[in-house]
C-alpha cells in the first residue's frame, strides 16, 4: 500500500525528470506496439500463406502422388503459417481484467500481466512464423530438385 500514498519533497532533478517522463512515454505505448506488431505480422503471415497455396497450384503438385513424408512437408508450412497468424490474433483479443484503481500496486501488477500475455503470444506467433518460412524454403529446395531430375 505504499504506492497509495502520495509522492512528498522536491521534485527530481531535470536529468531525472527528463527519465521520468521517457519512462511514462514507454509504458504508455508499449501495448500499441505489441497490437500494431501482431496486426502487421497477421496480414503478413495470412499473405504468407495465401501466396503458398497459390505457389503449390501453380505448380500443379499431384497430392495424391507423394509420399506421406513430402505431404507433410508440404503442407506443414501451411498449418505453421496458420498458426502463427492464430497467435497474432490471440495476443490482440481483448482480455477482460479486473482493476482496482485505487490501489497502485494492483494496477502495476494487472498491466504486467497484460504485457505478458502479449509478450507470449508474439513470441509463439514469430517462432511460428518463422518456422514455417524455413518450411517453404525446404519445400522450394525440394521442388527444384525434383524439377531437375
Amino acid at each position: 500500500m505504499e504506492d497509495s500514498k502520495p509522492i512528498e519533497g522536491k521534485p527530481p532533478p531535470p536529468k531525472a525528470q527528463f527519465w521520468l517522463q521517457l519512462g511514462e512515454e514507454l509504458v504508455k505505448k508499449s501495448v500499441d506496439v505489441y497490437e500494431d506488431r501482431s496486426k502487421t505480422m497477421i496480414t503478413a503471415s495470412g499473405a504468407l500463406a495465401t501466396l503458398y497455396l497459390g505457389l503449390l497450384k501453380l505448380l500443379d503438385i499431384k497430392i495424391s502422388t507423394l509420399s506421406p513424408i513430402l505431404l507433410v512437408l508440404f503442407v506443414l508450412p501451411q498449418i505453421l503459417f496458420v498458426l502463427s497468424t492464430l497467435s497474432f490474433v490471440v495476443a490482440i483479443l481483448p482480455t477482460r481484467f479486473k482493476i482496482d484503481l485505487i490501489n497502485v500496486q494492483r494496477i502495476k501488477e494487472t498491466y504486467i500481466t497484460i504485457l505478458k500475455e502479449f509478450h507470449v503470444a508474439t513470441i509463439v506467433g514469430y517462432a511460428l512464423f518463422i518456422c514455417g518460412l524455413f518450411g517453404t524454403v525446404i519445400v522450394s529446395i525440394l521442388v527444384m530438385i525434383g524439377a531437375g531430375s
